[in-house]
Parts: structure tokens; C-alpha cells; sequence
């Protein structure tokens, strides 16, 4: 499973996720409002926020990665060092991370 798909899975299902020099992703879920006005009332909004620059990789993604993988929780963090490093890089030239669900 690519990393992308990992960071994903684990985004959606922890809620929070810490990726070093990429930044926090954060999945809040606005209560349901009501428009008495317009007789109106709209569902709960999932929505992720997205804060810049963070200086660690999640403890949680870590162990997540290395039970999916199924590798040593050591050779995990390696290569999610490696994908934020690179992911940085990319992101520094303009070009996009999708992290689709």
C-alpha cells in the first residue's frame, strides 16, 4: 500500500495526524445548524483543517505504518522521514500531495 493511502487511512481514522516539516492535519466535525429563518436545518460537516510546518511524525502513524507494513517500527519511521522529506521538497516546487479517502 503506497504511503499516501496509509497517511490517509490513518488521518481518517485517528482524527490527527503530525507529519514533520509537511505540517498537522486535523479532522473536525461541525455540529448539525439550524436556519429557523429559512426552516432549515444542514447535517454535521466533517472537514480537515491543515496547519503548516510541524516538527514531528505522529508516534500513533508510526506503529500504524509498521503493523500495515508489517516492518520494524524503526525501518517505519525511516520511510515516513523519507515520504515528508520528499513530500516537503515537492511541495516547496509547487506541486500538490493528494491524500484522497
Amino acid at each position: 500500500m503506497p504511503m499516501q493511502d496509509l497517511i490517509t487511512s490513518f488521518i481518517i481514522q485517528s482524527k490527527e495526524c503530525k507529519l514533520r516539516d509537511v505540517g498537522r492535519f486535523k479532522v473536525v466535525t461541525n455540529s448539525a445548524a439550524v436556519d429557523i429563518a429559512n426552516k432549515r436545518i444542514t447535517p454535521p460537516v466533517t472537514e480537515i483543517i491543515f496547519s503548516g510546518r510541524e516538527e514531528k511524525i505522529s508516534d500513533g502513524l508510526v506503529k500504524y505504518v509498521a503493523e500495515k507494513k508489517r516492518i520494524p517500527v524503526a525501518e517505519a519511521l525511516d520511510d515516513l522521514k523519507k515520504w515528508c522529506a520528499a513530500s516537503k521538497e515537492k511541495l516547496k516546487n509547487g506541486g500538490e500531495i493528494l491524500l484522497e479517502p
